[in-house]
């Protein structure tokens, strides 16, 4: 390839790198409420202003410690919250077990939860472990919910006591 080529794809490449990083941006700071798609069906718009994203920032925003699992104890979304409360960022939260930060001794009893959420809403006390060994007492309520896969996820919710 010649250079006069190499710059002129570089130039291009970097512009469009720059409009995907401010639409990215966009998004983020809630400056765009839809995008459009275009695929072998023709364009499709997508609202990002939905009502799941009006429930999203409600978890996300609310004092109270939220966390969803699999079944199994996977943390598959935490608010800030519930970062805040074991002491740990979200990005080292997602995709951790969350009895990691779980009392030893109360190991059973999430596992016992985990499993009675399937089928039904359930609550149960525990210890978590904080920053430092902080020792955290909360109530955690639990229920599954159906995602597009058709998998069950908990949605346990602490209360720090």
């Amino acid at each position: 390839m010649s250079p006069v080529k190499q710059d002129r794809e570089n130039r291009e490449l970097r512009a469009r790198l720059a409009e995907a990083e401010e639409a990215l941006a966009a998004i983020r700071d809630g400056r765009v409420d839809a995008i459009v798609v275009h695929g072998h069906t023709g364009p499709q718009v997508f609202s990002l202003s939905g009502a799941e994203t009006i429930y999203r920032r409600i978890i996300e925003t609310m004092g109270e410690a939220a966390v969803s699992t699999s079944t199994d104890g996977k943390v598959l979304f935490c608010n800030l919250r519930f970062a805040e409360f074991v002491g740990a960022s979200m990005s080292d939260i997602l995709g951790r077990n969350l009895f990691q930060f779980v009392a030893e001794e109360d190991h059973a009893a999430l596992r016992s939860m985990l499993h009675q959420c399937v089928s039904q809403r359930c609550k149960v006390r525990l210890v978590f472990c904080g920053q430092q060994g902080v020792r955290i007492p909360a109530l955690l309520f639990g229920n599954a919910v159906e995602v597009e896969q058709g998998l069950s996820n908990q949605n346990p919710n602490a209360d720090g006591d």
